[in-house]
């Protein structure tokens, strides 16, 4: 997903927040001066993939997926830190267009469902209520905000569990879940854990900058919505996004529940 430079739009620091400002700068610089040769380097593994593919190449091409899927992953932490700057305190601007919540949800499905069976674990995607219903949303930062909790659900989940994706309608609104059977987060870390840069603990440091998170608040704010979390350590944890429902007019169907996959 491209996003315009955070230099073309300037960085507007936090006054008196000095200690922040000077690390937002920082990270500009350093992801500024990292994305041309990281560009570089996935193209290359990507013709490195489709001669291997040719090859027939077994473990060898494996190999370059994973180190492909893992640069894709340090372009996406480059984003985030962008797009956290970017929005400082303010919302980003949303492109609202109509989209069908099934499509969206079969496309995310389609993205993890592969990253799920590699930790062995199970991904499932529910809508309740309509078997599809369009909705007026960013479909971009929809989906943005969607990978950031499906990944994470997906990291701490242990093997043979299952992460739930859930989409509904309720009084005027349009709600997704995503649930785990994963760790959990202790009570005293769920304050904050929509802020930026925080982590449950330093071990989380290998995954990300703690970003995410605070991306996936700003997405929901930005749609009038709002996001909050339901966690027991050692239970699971799950995640719950709204935003106003901003539908076409369609005849009112019966409500059902259907297992897309």
């Amino acid at each position: 997903m491209e996003r315009a430079d955070v230099l073309e739009f300037g960085v507007e620091p936090m006054k008196g927040d000095r200690e922040r400002v000077e690390t937002d700068l920082l990270l500009v610089g350093l992801t500024h001066d990292m994305r041309s040769p990281l560009f570089a380097v996935l193209g290359y593994l990507q013709l490195l993939q489709k001669h291997l593919e040719m090859q027939k190449a077994g473990p060898t091409l494996e190999y370059a997926k994973l180190a492909r899927q893992a640069g894709l992953r340090l372009d996406q932490m480059m984003t985030e830190t962008l797009d956290l700057i970017r929005f400082g305190n303010h919302l980003p601007p949303v492109r609202m267009q109509t989209v069908s919540m099934k499509k969206l949800f079969e496309k995310i499905w389609g993205t993890f469902q592969i990253i799920a069976s590699q930790k062995q674990v199970r991904l499932n995607v529910v809508l309740k209520g309509d078997r599809d219903f369009p909705v007026r949303v960013d479909s971009a930062f929809l989906e943005r905000a969607l990978d950031n909790l499906l990944a994470n659900a997906i990291k701490f989940s242990p093997p043979h569990t299952d992460v739930v994706l859930t989409g509904s309608q309720q009084s005027g609104r349009v709600v997704v879940e995503v649930a785990d059977h994963g760790r959990g987060i202790p009570k005293e870390a769920q304050a904050s854990i929509f802020e930026p840069y925080s982590q449950v603990s330093s071990s989380d440091r290998s995954g990300g900058f703690g970003l995410g998170l605070a991306i996936v608040r700003f997405i929901a704010r930005a749609h009038g919505g709002d996001i909050h979390v339901s966690s027991e350590p050692g239970t699971g944890t799950c995640f719950t996004l709204w935003i106003p429902m901003q539908q076409a007019t369609e005849e009112t169907r019966p409500v059902v529940q259907e297992m897309l996959f």
